[in-house]
């Protein structure tokens, strides 16, 4: 039996959050059909996943019969101590104008299976409209948590006239730079903030090629520093791409570099304070796959609590290579490599949602009975060995998954789902929130 712990609104919409109790049954119904009973649940008993909390709004009310109207979950944190669950929802309601969008966010306890205060502040003062796609083809998210805390941001870049960019970062974390190489920022491990990093090469008279890096880390003390590494390469194909940072396990102000030419994975260990260099070492790298493309390589990396291992997956955009990714070891610095050209049907179209763990496997929504059944959902795991299911499969009776994210251990999934009390009344959505077993 359902008892209602607490009670928030999400922008418009009244939502209220709901404690599940496993031992509810009702009938299998297909994924994209309403729910149409007044006390259930979205997810099948038995297949791996238990439901921890429910968000039920009377969104679906907006103009144009709720056609507009969305519900879905931003993103998902769990604290350092392995006990707490931050969740940030997202609401989206159609007028007669524009899309009213807002952000709410709470607290759950793991351990009591209670929410463990009021609900957060909200964020309305921040753009939601980049939440409203975050199934990327690869690429770290430039919004969400700090991860292991509650501390929610959003990041933003601009270009004006003159081609100057403004990178920016608003909600519980502030960060700003005006600059023509800025990037789009993230706000990693213990809060650090990266941007994006760039890079551009160049025939040269001499015949050989210039390569340049730009780069910017700051530090947990709000210290920021641009970095500038200017190589001379004597063929194109050895200058580098700059595709993703993270910290360095290391003392003082450095950080790691992941990058590839035209054949090669590199990490390499940048020291922050030197503002510019003409030389770059790696500590080690990794044969691309054959056939890669360079026109749109992209990353996503994750690091451990720590800093000491690193999970990269790596893709260039075209779906018939497939995705790769390796795992770098800060105590042996050595590269491993773990996927190697694993292809996820539809991977890139904006309907799949992703994350990856320290080791670089991934974790993924997608059809069940191996991408075949198209009524049926089931989140999976893609290692070096392929694709295994996480739990039975087939996991959820209605709705569809808008959040995957692998946190302490486990696997997280977001579902949003319309219900109501019956077939001709009114729809609501709702938001269930299922854990791995």
């Amino acid at each position: 039996m359902n008892s209602k712990l607490s009670f928030f609104k999400l922008g418009l919409a009244a939502a209220g959050l709901i404690l599940y109790s496993c031992e509810q049954k009702e009938d299998d119904v297909k994924p994209d059909d309403p729910i149409v009973y007044g006390d259930t649940v979205v997810h099948k008993l038995g297949k791996g996943f238990s439901p921890i909390a429910l968000f039920q709004s009377e969104l679906g009310t907006g103009v144009g019969n709720g056609l507009r109207d969305k519900l879905a979950m931003v993103d998902m944190s769990v604290a350092s101590d392995g006990k707490t669950l931050h969740m940030a929802a997202s609401s989206s309601m159609g007028t007669q104008q524009d899309v009213l969008n807002s952000l709410r966010r709470t607290s759950y306890n793991l351990e009591t299976g209670q929410f463990v205060s009021p609900p957060t502040s909200d964020l309305g003062q921040i753009n939601t409209t980049n939440f409203n796609s975050m199934s990327l083809l690869l690429g770290n998210r430039s919004f969400g948590f700090q991860p292991g805390s509650s501390k929610f941001y959003n990041a933003t870049r601009t270009t004006n006239s003159f081609g100057v960019s403004t990178s920016q970062i608003e909600g519980d974390i502030t960060y700003g730079r005006t600059n023509t190489f800025a990037r789009l920022p993230r706000v990693v491990q213990n809060g650090e903030i990266i941007e994006n990093p760039y890079s551009d090469f160049g025939l040269r008279l001499d015949g050989n090629y210039y390569n340049r890096l730009f780069l910017l880390f700051q530090n947990t003390a709000g210290t920021a520093f641009p970095v500038t590494i200017s190589i001379v390469r004597s063929t194109k194909a050895e200058c580098l791409i700059p595709l993703s940072i993270e910290p360095s396990p290391k003392s003082g102000n450095h950080f790691l570099l992941f990058s590839i030419n035209a054949s090669k994975l590199f990490v390499s260990e940048i020291d922050a304070s030197i503002p510019y260099s003409e030389t770059i070492q790696s500590l080690d790298s990794l044969a691309l796959p054959t056939d890669f493309d360079l026109t749109l390589p992209s990353m996503t990396t994750r690091a451990s609590d720590d800093g000491t291992q690193v999970g990269i997956v790596l893709g260039d955009g075209q779906s018939n290579v497939g995705i790769s990714s390796a795992h770098f070891n800060w105590n042996t610095k050595k590269l491993t490599q773990n996927i190697t050209k694993l292809v996820i049907p539809n991977f890139g179209s904006g309907s799949i949602n992703y994350d990856i763990d320290e080791s670089g496997n991934m974790y993924f929504d997608h059809y069940a009975d191996n991408f075949q059944s198209t009524s049926t959902i089931s989140i999976y795991k893609a290692t070096g060995t392929g694709f295994q299911v996480v739990g039975l499969g087939d996991i959820i009776k209605s709705g569809s998954v808008t959040l995957v994210r692998y946190l302490n251990g486990k696997v997280y999934a977001a579902v949003s789902y319309s219900w109501s009390t019956n077939k001709s009344s009114q729809k609501n959505l709702r938001l269930a929130v299922l854990k791995q077993d």
